[in-house]
């Protein structure tokens, strides 16, 4: 259960760098990566792929109980 979240961004000269953040339970990484991820990560695998497509970088960090964390950083 999402206890509440915070975002922020940074454009700089080449890139904007996006930090999104919440205290909510957090999960296993290694379950987005198992065979029946598909329903609960689509919309992480979702940002992942746009960040790439946009040239860019994303990073999660998530620990049960410690909420996640999620940075992408995209050129312009």
């Amino acid at each position: 259960m999402h206890q509440g979240f915070d975002y922020s961004y940074i454009m700089k000269k080449d890139i904007v760098d996006i930090w999104v953040e919440d205290d909510g339970d957090g999960f296993d990484q290694s379950f987005i990566k198992g065979k029946d991820s598909k329903k609960i990560s689509a919309g992480l695998l979702n940002m992942q792929k746009r960040a790439e497509l946009l040239n860019g970088h994303y990073s999660l960090e998530s620990t049960p109980g410690k909420g996640t964390k999620i940075n992408i950083l995209i050129p312009y």
